[in-house]
């Protein structure tokens, strides 16, 4: 039994290993297709972004179900979206990023948005520089010129009709559990005025736990919430704002915890 173990998980880590060897040749043949593009085709590099990301977590052996809750907090069905744009510009907030597969899951699930990143991840081989290469945004927040300057630019494309996705947090959260909240995404949705439209990942840390270079085949349910307007909100909101998507992401974490087996993911 214990030779059958260790063949069982020489077989696992192979499989994880040729996994990312693919992941890693897609990755090279898109990155150059996304830089060429980013230069004369924003919505060529965008798609190039989301055919990478597509074909990415099906390598990992993933699959992503997304669920949009109307203004009663009640699931409807919902295919990927990737392909409508929404009907105005609006700043789609994740409330609990746990991986670095976050920015791979805007780009299969989420409208066409560019994406706001720091520099951090816009550094990571691949996962980053696609992300720059197709139109990201990069904050450095070590450069606090640089970020006002690349903030004011997305307020401006906001107010123009180009919407962004972003995390609300100040790190990944290691365990699942909720970090700090910013108020970055508050301000900058109050100052464009569009709408905030909340949304969070679930079973995301289950398939790639924290310190581990291994990615578990799975299922992850991206789930968006109804819109937040910001008509009216002035500066001073932001507080009140921020403190209204911390509430919708408790809530949402506290009735995944008490669901009863087989209940629907939010009811």
């Amino acid at each position: 039994v214990h030779g059958d173990t260790k063949v069982q998980l020489g077989t696992v880590k192979l499989a994880s290993v040729a996994a990312w060897a693919s992941i890693v040749a897609l990755s090279v043949r898109q990155l150059g297709r996304g830089l060429v593009a980013a230069r004369t085709d924003e919505a060529r590099a965008l798609r190039i972004f989301h055919e990478w990301s597509k074909e990415a977590l099906s390598r990992a052996g993933l699959t992503v179900r997304v669920i949009a809750l109307d203004s009663n907090f009640k699931e409807r069905e919902s295919p990927h979206v990737f392909d409508r744009r929404p009907e105005r510009a609006a700043l789609f907030v994740h409330l609990n990023q746990q991986t670095l597969l976050a920015p791979v899951l805007y780009g299969v699930t989420l409208p066409r948005v560019r994406m706001i990143v720091n520099i951090e991840y816009a550094a990571l081989p691949f996962l980053g520089w696609l992300s720059v290469a197709t139109s990201a945004t990069v904050i450095a927040r070590q450069w606090p010129s640089q970020a006002k300057a690349a903030l004011r630019r997305v307020q401006t494309a906001l107010r123009d009709g180009v919407s962004y996705g972003m995390s609300i947090e100040g790190r990944r959260s290691p365990d699942g559990a909720l970090s700090p909240f910013k108020k970055g995404a508050a301000v900058l949705a109050i100052a464009a005025g569009v709408d905030v439209v909340p949304f969070m990942t679930f079973g995301e840390l289950a398939r790639w736990p924290r310190g581990q270079w291994r990615i578990s085949p799975g299922h992850i349910d991206v789930v968006l919430f109804p819109p937040i307007s910001t008509a009216g909100m002035t500066y001073a909101d932001r507080d009140a704002l921020t403190a209204r998507l911390r509430a919708i992401a408790e809530d949402a974490l506290r009735a995944r915890t008490t669901q009863p087996p087989g209940d629907s993911m939010l009811d």
